[in-house]
């Protein structure tokens, strides 16, 4: 098991008994992908609190990848908003390797993937999503966050 995995794992034992709030707020902002092997136990924890409850999910420009289709998952599920600004738009094509190949002189690298869009996921490449609540970039995102919430309590 890979250390990422490690760590993923023992937040997500960590956290999974304890989601007793009426409103979660998920940060995804500079998420920069990953596994759908890691992500999926957190998608199957928020679908579960999603049932009854509100679900804020933040993402940004970093947020990429595997963070971006864990974001449109997530926003497939009732009483899930999605808010902040349009990811990164690296959503179609991913590595399982990270294999750099070094053409002519060596001067020029090439990062070859090794995966290939099967989703429908390739209308986001280098777009991104755009989140149904944009935030603004001269305040702070929590604070705006939990204005969102309190209005909508």
């Amino acid at each position: 098991m890979e250390e990422s995995e490690k760590i993923s794992t023992a937040f997500f034992q960590k956290i999974k008994d304890s989601l007793i709030a009426k409103t979660l707020i998920v940060d995804l902002r500079d998420n920069e992908g990953g596994a759908n092997r890691i992500s999926y136990k957190f998608f199957t924890l928020i679908r579960q609190f999603a049932n009854d409850k509100k679900v804020y999910v933040l993402v940004n420009n970093g947020t990429m990848s595997q963070g971006e289709i864990f974001m449109l998952q997530l926003k497939e599920l009732k009483n899930v908003k999605t808010l902040g600004q349009t990811t990164r738009g690296t959503i179609a094509y991913g590595s399982n390797f990270g294999k750099t190949e070094r053409l002519g002189n060596g001067s020029i690298a090439v990062y070859l993937t090794d995966m290939r869009d099967t989703g429908g996921l390739f209308k986001y490449e280098d777009v991104g999503v755009e989140p149904e609540i944009r935030l603004s970039s001269d305040r702070d995102w929590i604070e705006q966050v939990l204005e969102i919430v309190g209005r909508q309590e």
